[in-house]
């Protein structure tokens, strides 16, 4: 039974965070299982490719590549979401807007991914594009090998590491996660510890969200790639 199967059957607990009522569960009923695979199977990993769902929106995603591109030299998310961003003035100039993938919109940073292919922007972004297009495209929105390791990582809004998952559950429900993860535990950490230095260096400021806006047929048609001019 998993935690969304188990809060079905016993809505008296829906008091108690996911934190604690994992801690609760495994103190009382399974504490022959170490924690961490307790978590995996009663909560799962809360990292997934489904952008309808995904822990971390694009608003956030962007938040952070503004913060240090380098750490998201490309951000991803729904058509809707991007869109949304681009109507409200969010995408910063310079930026590449790439709709290539069905269903899917990037914000490719021309400096990030310099860093990752070398060479001038131009043909950085060109070599970034093949790559979106192939589905190669792990290492440009910042995560690590996923095929090394299922370790997943979480980063807060405030720059705070989260390794256990029923505290990234919580801070994902939220809405307090800014970055997360799964690979090899040393890349996972490694780079959580890279993204929670910049959160903690940046310019004090509330971290901007914006809420998603429905975009018509007619505000998708034709935009395939474009720069937000300068």
């Amino acid at each position: 039974m998993n935690i969304k199967e188990f809060r079905s059957q016993y809505p008296h607990y829906d008091d108690l965070s996911d934190t604690d009522l994992a801690s609760a569960l495994h103190r009382a009923h399974y504490s022959d299982i170490p924690k961490h695979e307790f978590d995996k199977q009663f909560i799962g990993t809360p990292m997934h490719d489904d952008l309808e769902t995904a822990s971390v929106r694009a608003a956030d995603s962007l938040e952070l590549q503004k913060i240090d591109p380098t750490i998201k030299p490309v951000i991803v998310g729904t058509r809707n979401e991007v869109l949304a961003l681009k109507k409200a003035g969010k995408i910063p100039r310079g930026s590449i807007l790439f709709l290539a993938v069905p269903d899917k919109a990037y914000v490719i940073d021309p400096k990030g991914v310099k860093a990752i292919y070398g060479g001038d922007e131009l043909g950085a972004v060109k070599r970034a594009k093949l790559d979106i297009i192939k589905g190669n495209d792990s290492h440009l929105l910042g995560y690590p090998d996923r095929t090394q390791g299922n370790e997943t990582v979480a980063v807060t809004k405030q720059g705070e590491i989260l390794t256990e998952l029923s505290r990234i559950s919580d801070e994902t429900k939220r809405g307090n996660v800014a970055y997360g993860a799964a690979g090899s535990p040393q890349d996972a950490l490694q780079k959580a510890a890279q993204v929670s230095q910049a959160i903690r260096l940046k310019t004090p400021r509330k971290w901007k969200n914006i809420e998603n806006e429905s975009e018509t047929s007619e505000d998708i048609q034709g935009v395939e790639n474009e720069t937000i001019a300068e």
